[in-house]
């Protein structure tokens, strides 16, 4: 084989490995509406720059996040929150279940 071919098929494969890897890494962004009579956030949006908007009673307020073991680790100026994954919803663990599409 080649060098140029060689290169070209090398060239191939990190592009469609880091096509694969970023498809992946996608799960949690989205917006998760509160269920009704579950929650005490109105909704809670993720964007894929680690930047949250959660509503309380329609007012937004902005924070970032991380995702660590099975969570969503909120974390507004030093206090942190946190929130399990559950398939499509997030679930607070002191109360609360947050899901993309509102039901779950």
């Amino acid at each position: 084989m080649s060098t140029a071919r060689a290169r070209r098929l090398a060239a191939t494969i990190i592009a469609g490995v880091v096509v694969t890897i970023a498809g992946c890494s996608g799960g949690v962004q989205g917006t998760y509406i509160g269920v009704k009579g579950q929650s005490f956030f109105d909704e809670i949006e993720l964007s894929s720059s680690g930047k949250v908007k959660v509503t309380v009673v329609g007012v937004p307020y902005e924070a970032t996040y991380e995702v660590k073991d099975s969570k969503v680790v909120i974390n507004n100026g030093g206090q942190i929150h946190e929130l399990v994954i559950e398939k499509n919803c997030l679930v607070d663990p002191i109360g609360g279940r947050y899901c993309k599409g509102g039901s779950g």
